[in-house]
């Protein structure tokens, strides 16, 4: 599937939300998950690491009104990493975004 990760994030008015000015997207919000390490992962394979790696280079990559051709599990993954990485406003917002494409 294809997804547009320059997409931005929304609040709960459903307008764009913004840190310091600077509009949140789903590139940032996906890059900065995959690019986390969490507390129940101490014991993350190499293997695993580079496949996040690749996985966040080939999203920002992108162009500004690029899509991103991602598989089922790559879409799977991002979901995990991004509630484990953010709170309910970003993860309901990626969430929407991921499965609306």
């Amino acid at each position: 599937m294809k997804v547009n990760f320059n997409r931005s994030i929304k609040d709960l008015a459903g307008e764009d939300l913004t840190e310091n000015k600077v509009l949140v997207t789903l590139k940032v919000v996906a890059t900065n998950a995959l690019m986390a390490t969490f507390e129940d992962e101490k014991g993350l394979s190499g293997a695993e690491k580079l496949t996040r790696y690749v996985l966040g280079q080939k999203i920002h990559a992108a162009g500004a009104d690029e899509e991103v051709e991602v598989t089922a599990e790559e879409v799977t993954l991002l979901k995990l990493l991004i509630g484990k990485a953010f709170g309910p406003l970003i993860v309901g917002s990626a969430y929407q975004l991921l499965e609306n494409t």
